[in-house]
């Protein structure tokens, strides 16, 4: 878990116990005999302890980014709403839902992005190359280099059951291959001269000497950790409204 997210796990946590201890206040002693807007003003300051970052974001995206749907501005609308139901309703000096309201989704929105970035570091972790070596033939001999330093044109020896840590074409050897990482489907691909190989798969049986043809920025796996990483920042603003 990165810094960023433990401080607002932590952030998170006091504001929800103070909105908490709020909520408590108005129900257990801002009893009938107090006048209606008292509860009204500690329903209030734990809404704006816990949704101020929401009504912020609101905000700027009505007035800065002339975006009116959001999931901001829906919980906004949402805990907005429950306040006026209460207000106008038979038990007028209770307001608590409002609160909940928000307290609520941001509890969930924390889980949900300690669940993605559990899964994205998972992913990464399964298929990340970066920091592996390969055996790279150079004036006859074998010298191990880094899979992230591969360059067009190197030389690399793939033995049976080692990783393939580039994309290139086969100039020796034949074997098979499992792709299943990259493609979710576990069928061994029969690999001869000619053929081409990707990085993030796995050399099952024979051996093969291979041509690399894309340096590791723009190979198969690089690509395929670029998306994991940035999936969840690029979760369409459409799938995000369905959601809510």
């Amino acid at each position: 878990m990165g810094e960023d997210s433990k401080k607002e796990i932590i952030s998170l946590s006091i504001r929800s116990l103070i909105t908490i201890a709020l909520i408590l206040i108005g129900k257990l002693y801002l009893t009938e005999e107090f006048s209606w807007y008292a509860n009204l003003i500690v329903m209030l300051a734990a809404y704006f302890v816990i949704g101020y970052d929401i009504l912020f974001k609101a905000f700027k995206s009505v007035f800065i980014e002339h975006e009116i749907f959001n999931e901001c501005m829906l919980m906004l609308l949402a805990s907005a709403g429950a306040f006026a139901l209460r207000a106008y309703g038979p038990e007028h000096n209770e307001y608590m839902e409002g609160v909940l309201v928000i307290l609520l989704y941001q509890i969930g929105e924390m889980f949900e992005d300690l669940a993605e970035e559990k899964s994205k570091k998972a992913i990464t972790k399964a298929i990340d190359l970066r920091e592996e070596k390969a055996s790279v033939e150079v004036d006859g001999k074998i010298i191990q280099k880094p899979s992230e330093k591969l360059e067009i044109g190197d030389i690399v020896m793939i033995g049976s059951g080692m990783k393939v840590l580039c994309d290139g074409v086969v100039l020796s050897g034949n074997g098979e291959t499992d792709e299943s990482s990259l493609t979710g489907e576990f069928n061994l691909i029969s690999k001869k001269e000619g053929d081409e190989v990707v990085s993030g798969s796995i050399l099952k049986s024979g051996s093969l000497k291979v041509k690399v043809s894309k340096p590791y920025s723009e190979s198969t796996i690089a690509k395929l950790l670029d998306l994991v990483e940035t999936s969840a920042e690029k979760k369409s603003k459409a799938t995000r409204f369905i959601t809510k």
